[in-house]
């Protein structure tokens, strides 16, 4: 099984999909426990995969579909559709299988006084399905068709409470800028079918750095744009906080966890392995940097004016990808002229994906006890949940430490790689992230101070805890924050690293499809 675990982590959660619905005719409970199982063995196969990774030195594994004798392209590369999966893309499955896995149980409870909840978890499933293929992919197009399936299902999932004319008009924001996005794409797509007459990322990358061409950097463009659009950088993050605001919350949990981290994944896909010896580095850093900066302060600014917690948590979104694009910036910039501070900032950035997908998810898990408890997100209807809900609290309180960057939680050790590398680029960058994290602390004090602490108002009576279920995937997380701050050089050597390693040495992805073969 374990030669075929790379292809089971993408067909698991497609055949789980379609399963659930035959599965809710006959009894929910053991539709739940197929959704639970689907999901648990999703994470089995990244287990494994990652297993052959480390066993090959982390070289890259190339699956292949469709023949056991490929037909070569120019008797060099085949035509075939492939999986190829280096340290960065078990990095991005870990965090899709993990939080979608949690966030499903999680759901549970939450959304058991739901109806349609067989297509409910079919559509989850096949949003992690999507999100799942297009970090696993070695082909350009078959990436696109894993977008269009995770943003079909993004969009039916915001829109699933039907009833409520916010949620609808979120999701037909979602589906125009995302429509828009994928169009760049696409675009961008044919541009390099029809200069280079192939979409395998490897084939074109080794095409792109033996002969760079204009449309190859109009291509560089679209794409950069187009998901640019879909992770929700500034100015392009226009649909984040309306579709994460009114999305039903397990959702929010999803897509808050691992969908923009996806987008960040495809960015510096296409920088450093398809474009990262046929750019000028200095450009295309920089351009990341001012997407970057331009995010953590817009994004923090927006958050401080929110009352509602949903929509506060979505700004927050904005301005934490901006600290990803920023280390990312940095270390592409500087990749040539200085290796070590590229190598530490990349590590930053990616282990700042790692860590937002976990305090994001468990901030979101807040907010939905929040709602499950008092029907209401509104900072002004809030007060004084701490003493009916002090489990809950102390992980709020996690969260907010690890988003804000307090030592020694998880979100501290990612941002001081970071602010060192930064300081070393431009110390005035330092400072803007720095200040960005202590307004970030500031805009979670509101919170603390109108939902948690003072006196129970009147549309706030609730007694005791969330139930269980709810309560284990947010206490989870909640010591993996700890954890990984405690322990972060673990997690930096044996699963950062070999992400970065494997965007900064596009020659070994190129030469791990060469020799399929």
């Amino acid at each position: 099984m374990m030669e075929h675990a790379p292809i089971l982590i993408i067909v698991l959660p497609l055949l789980t999909a379609f399963l659930i619905p035959l599965l809710d005719m006959i009894n929910a409970k053991l539709r739940n426990a197929g959704v639970i199982i689907g999901s648990f063995v999703t994470i089995l196969m990244v287990f494994l995969t990652s297993v052959q990774l480390y066993k090959g030195d982390f070289n890259p594994i190339v699956y292949t579909l469709g023949a056991l004798n490929p037909i070569p392209y120019n008797y060099d590369f085949p035509i075939r559709i492939m999986l190829t999966i280096d340290g960065l893309s078990i990095l991005l499955a870990f965090i899709i299988s993990i939080i979608g896995f949690l966030s499903l149980i999680f759901a549970f409870e939450y959304m058991k006084k739901e109806s349609g909840l067989g297509l409910f978890y079919t559509l989850c499933m096949l949003m992690m399905t999507g999100f799942l293929g297009i970090v696993l992919t070695g082909d350009l197009f078959n990436m696109y068709v894993f977008i269009e399936i995770s943003a079909v299902a993004s969009f039916a999932l915001i829109a699933f409470d039907k009833d409520n004319p916010e949620s609808i008009e979120a999701s037909l924001k979602y589906l125009i800028v995302g429509s828009i996005a994928s169009t760049f794409i696409l675009i961008g797509i044919a541009l390099l079918y029809g200069e280079y007459g192939t979409l395998a990322i490897a084939q074109l990358a080794y095409y792109i750095g033996m002969n760079p061409s204009f449309v190859g950097n109009i291509a560089l463009a679209l794409f950069i744009v187009g998901f640019a659009l879909k992770c929700g950088a500034v100015p392009l993050h226009m649909w984040l906080a309306d579709a994460y605001g009114f999305a039903p919350l397990p959702v929010a949990v999803m897509l808050g966890g691992f969908a923009t981290k996806t987008a960040i994944y495809t960015i510096v896909r296409i920088v450093f392995t398809l474009f990262g010896v046929a750019v000028d580095k200095n450009v295309i850093g920089w351009i990341l940097i001012i997407f970057g900066i331009l995010s953590m302060f817009v994004g923090v600014s927006m958050a401080l004016l929110q009352t509602d917690y949903k929509r506060l948590l979505a700004y927050h979104i904005v301005s934490q990808i901006g600290y990803m694009l920023l280390g990312i910036g940095i270390g592409f910039t500087l990749m040539v002229a200085s290796p070590t501070i590229s190598i530490n900032s990349i590590n930053g950035g990616l282990f700042h994906v790692l860590n937002h997908a976990q305090y994001k998810a468990l901030l979101f898990m807040t907010a939905c006890v929040i709602m499950y408890k008092t029907q209401t997100t509104n900072l002004n209807e809030l007060g004084g949940l701490a003493k009916s809900l002090p489990i809950t609290t102390m992980c709020f309180i996690v969260g907010v430490a690890s988003i804000s960057g307090i030592p020694p939680f998880n979100g501290f050790a990612s941002k001081w790689l970071i602010y060192t590398s930064s300081a070393m680029f431009n110390p005035v960058i330092t400072l803007i992230a720095i200040s960005v994290s202590a307004l970030t602390l500031a805009s979670f004090l509101k919170v603390f101070l109108s939902a948690f602490s003072g006196y129970t108002v009147a549309k706030c009576d609730c007694v005791g805890e969330a139930p269980l279920i709810i309560l284990i995937p947010m206490i989870l997380l909640a010591i993996s924050c700890i954890l990984m701050g405690v322990f972060p050089e673990h997690i930096i050597d044996n699963l950062i690293h070999p992400a970065t390693e494997a965007l900064l040495n596009q020659s070994t992805y190129i030469d791990a499809v060469r020799g399929g073969l």
